[in-house]
């Protein structure tokens, strides 16, 4: 079916454009049952670099299937008839769009169908066609828009929140200081010399229970206990051996420092029994130092068993 330019330039924009398509897919669908639809839009969008992306969107979103036949194809167009007829009232525009749709499927099964031969319905699915890929480029549009407000949207919080981001880092700063110094203050420090076979198998970081705690309590030559500041002033004078390690004595002085948490009632107890006695309850120790000493100078400050 072929259409002369006479005729073409008495009719309207649009439908010039819908009877060219019309024309020129015309040969490839007439005696098609099936997908007819689907070839139109990809006959529409062949000439785009996404041409198989923009297909798969479109036919994704409308529901268009391949193989659909033209029956179906006709069906699915529904939607855009019904969209002349609704009302953009987000809160009545689902049921009203339902009723009417119903309403134009009874009234083309019923009246039109009577009418219509395949021509026409092909022609239907080329317009419907149009339409549809007019609709990809719409969405493709509001998209874009949304991306740009949501742009806009971020870098204004950016800007405006830039001043509190600065004070809000300075808070947290100040709150992280706040909760390091009270963990210190929670923490106590635990400094004994040992002989150095008592902590052979110990390594430093290592989590020690009670019960070890009191055995290495019991086995100090020297101790104290006290805050973690105070017990780092109390240790500068000792003498650690930095080098030929691997020929340490049994009986060479290890220096082994332990943070307990809770064990406030342990500092300055001068007795060991106090120190066993006061240790909190279910409590565990970490290996915070390990050395061994060149001698025993620099103990002066420590209690003395």
């Amino acid at each position: 079916m072929t259409y002369s330019n006479s005729d073409l330039l008495q009719e309207n924009y649009l439908t010039r454009q819908c009877y060219q398509i019309y024309e020129e897919v015309y040969d490839d669908i007439k005696d098609e049952d099936s997908g007819i639809l689907y070839k139109v839009i990809k006959k529409i969008v062949n000439t785009k670099e996404n041409h198989n992306e923009i297909l798969e969107t479109i036919c994704n979103n409308c529901n268009i299937r391949e193989n659909a036949d033209l029956e179906d194809d006709i069906d699915s167009l529904g939607d855009i008839v019904v969209l002349f007829l609704s009302k953009p009232d987000r809160k009545t525009r689902h049921s009203f769009i339902n009723t009417i749709k119903t309403q134009v499927n009874v009234v083309r099964k019923s009246v039109v169908s009577r009418i219509e031969d395949k021509d026409m319905k092909l022609y239907q699915v080329v317009v419907g066609a149009c339409i549809l890929v007019g609709f990809y480029f719409v969405a493709e549009y509001t998209n874009s828009t949304k991306n740009r407000a949501s742009s806009n949207r971020n870098k204004k919080t950016k800007e405006t929140g830039r001043t509190s981001t600065s004070y809000q880092k300075q808070d947290e700063q100040s709150i992280n200081i706040h909760e390091r110094q009270s963990k210190l203050e929670q923490k106590v420090a635990l400094c004994l010399v040992v002989p150095a076979f008592i902590v052979a198998e110990l390594r430093e970081n290592d989590l020690i229970n009670g019960s070890e705690i009191e055995k290495l309590i019991d086995n100090a030559s020297y101790f104290l206990c006290k805050t973690v500041v105070d017990a780092d002033s109390v240790q500068q004078p000792l003498q650690p051996i930095n080098e030929n390690l691997a020929h340490i004595g049994e009986r060479t002085p290890a220096y082994i420092k332990i943070y307990i948490d809770r064990g406030q009632e342990m500092i300055d107890k001068k007795v060991p029994y106090s120190l066993k006695s006061n240790l909190p309850l279910n409590c565990q120790g970490t290996v915070e130092q390990l050395v061994y000493l060149r001698n025993l100078s620099g103990l002066e400050a420590f209690n003395r068993v």
